[in-house]
């Protein structure tokens, strides 16, 4: 499926090649950046994408052709009315993406509340999104031959479960309904844009500024009134069952220019941000001006975090990507070992991005992991992804595992991590809480690594909470929140709602926002309740909660 212009790039690679030798294939380096494509024939050190950025003489950037259109047509509207007044408006929402971008990409510092006489904890909390493989991003627009995708999330009776006939499905379609669905952030979102086609995001207008932060909501908000579109309803809607099923679409008013330009910006914008190795590349780009600098000479200085805010790196030293990463997950937790969107893409990125053999994931994630001989047909494969979250699509079983079983154990693991090891620890299953489930090494990554060289990536359906902060906080300084972090966002408010302090004896009831305490055991059983059912929570989310009245 190579585009004329993936054909045309290799017929330069092997001009190039034929010219200049075999090891120039290394030099020859291409990447988006912003509406833009940047070619380099200059050699880098090492794969991060970071580092493929620098400038020089022999760098070329040139402007994509949906990014032209743009350009002209808001130099030179063609003429008035509502197609034309709309048109204006989505194209100025596709050129405003990356400004906006820069704008969500702004942390939010969040000051954690603290017992008397404790010192005051301040951390930032950073947007990150599920990410798809570049792999499985189109480099053209595909043709269309219907108005819409024949899945309709929710409604389990149109759902394809082929993956190659699901892909199919969406390339060929002008639309796919999409919307909220556990969370506001959902890997269909990305498989829509991936296969080049136009989201219809219901009910995108509700979406909280700090979740999908990365996403172009702008943009989403306006494809709702697409010309053609039959449904006034659409940019209203709170759920797609308040939408007539089949909907419908009028061919006959088609602005083919504009339908090409929009969803060619949109099939940029995923390979630029959304897909995995870009979302990789943003948590790495954020951590690294934290981390020990190296020297010339190969040594660490001490981590920044430890300096003072105004003191510069030890001469010499070199503000670098991180070399090796330790990715740590809980386990024991049934559905996080039959995959998980944000541990298992994030991970396939940050592989992608250095290299696979770079990144230690402990434990093994085996959804993703091809293993020969048990996935060596198709249908070995395709039973091993039937039991993965999402029917295994587009990540499980993708990856070969480049670590040995020496280098995975936990003996070697806790070796390395005492030896300071690695350059970097992420936590990608920050989102987990239930008490069963085992977060192995963490005790040790508190006492042998600086809060700076720790990030915590909470990839759940809710807004980062307290609890989550409270728990990492003392020995991680970077967080990642798929949701955002909403202050107000506490699961363990609601009315009705048991609690305790983890080491405390005192119950408390939730009533209208209010921890009210029992006066006796005799007021807590006479009420019905079970001291089974009670939450135990932290000392400092407790004191967050307003005190209420005494139950007598």
């Amino acid at each position: 499926n190579n585009s004329l212009h993936d054909v045309m790039m290799m017929g330069s690679l092997l001009i190039f090649t034929a010219f200049a030798g075999l090891p120039c294939l290394s030099e020859f380096i291409a990447w988006p950046n912003e509406h833009q494509e940047c070619i380099n024939h200059n050699t880098f050190s090492g794969r991060n994408y970071a580092s493929r950025r620098s400038s020089g003489d022999s760098t070329v950037c040139h402007d994509m052709n949906y990014y032209k259109y743009v350009k002209k047509f808001m130099h030179n509207p063609s003429s008035t009315g509502f197609n034309e007044s709309y048109k204006m408006m989505l194209l100025k929402s596709i050129n405003n993406m990356y400004d906006e971008l820069k704008k969500s990409k702004i942390p939010t510092n969040v000051t954690l509340p603290n017992l008397p006489g404790d010192p005051v904890k301040t951390v930032l909390v950073h947007p990150i999104s599920f990410g798809i493989p570049s792999i499985a991003i189109k480099a053209l627009v595909p043709p269309k031959s219907q108005s819409f995708c024949s899945v309709i999330p929710g409604k389990k009776s149109t759902y394809i479960w082929d993956e190659k006939k699901y892909y199919e499905d969406l390339q060929k379609s002008l639309f796919t309904i999409t919307y909220k669905k556990s969370g506001w952030d959902c890997f269909r979102h990305l498989e829509i844009m991936a296969s080049g086609g136009l989201p219809l995001f219901i009910s995108i207008k509700r979406c909280p500024p700090v979740a999908m932060a990365l996403h172009p909501k702008a943009v989403y908000s306006l494809l709702l009134q697409f010309p053609g579109l039959q449904e006034p309803n659409l940019s209203t809607a709170a759920d797609f069952q308040e939408l007539p099923v089949p909907l419908s679409f009028k061919w006959e008013e088609l602005d083919y220019e504009l339908y090409s330009v929009t969803a060619e910006a949109l099939l940029h914008y995923t390979r630029n941000v959304l897909s995995c190795e870009r979302i990789a590349s943003h948590l790495l780009e954020t951590v690294a001006p934290s981390l020990r600098p190296r020297h010339r000479d190969g040594k660490s200085g001490k981590p920044r975090s430890s300096r003072p805010h105004n003191e510069s790196a030890p001469s010499g030293g070199v503000a670098d990507m991180p070399r090796s990463i330790l990715y740590l997950t809980h386990r024991n937790h049934n559905w996080l070992e039959n995959g998980d969107y944000m541990v298992d893409l994030l991970l396939l990125g940050l592989k992608a991005v250095l290299d696979p053999a770079a990144v230690l994931d402990f434990p093994r994630r085996n959804p993703l992991y091809r293993e020969v001989p048990q996935h060596f047909n198709e249908s070995a494969e395709l039973a091993g992804k039937q039991r993965l979250y999402g029917k295994g699509y587009t990540y499980g079983l993708s990856a070969v595992d480049a670590l040995t079983s020496d280098e995975r154990s936990a003996a070697g693991v806790e070796q390395r991590l005492r030896a300071r090891g690695f350059d970097l620890v992420v936590l990608g299953s920050g989102h987990i809480t239930n008490p069963a489930a085992v977060l192995p090494l963490w005790d040790l990554v508190c006492e042998i690594y600086d809060p700076s060289e720790v990030a915590v990536v909470d990839g759940g359906d809710d807004p980062l909470g307290l609890a989550v902060l409270h728990r990492y906080a003392p020995c991680a300084q970077h967080f990642f929140s798929r949701e955002g972090y909403i202050p107000t966002n506490n699961p363990h408010t609601a009315d009705g709602m048991l609690l305790k302090e983890f080491k405390g004896r005192e119950v408390y009831l939730m009533q209208n926002g209010l921890r009210r305490p029992f006066g006796s055991a005799t007021a807590f059983t006479s009420r019905g309740f079970d001291f089974g059912n009670v939450t135990a929570i932290h000392q400092l989310e407790m004191i967050t909660i307003p005190l209420g009245p005494v139950l007598t």
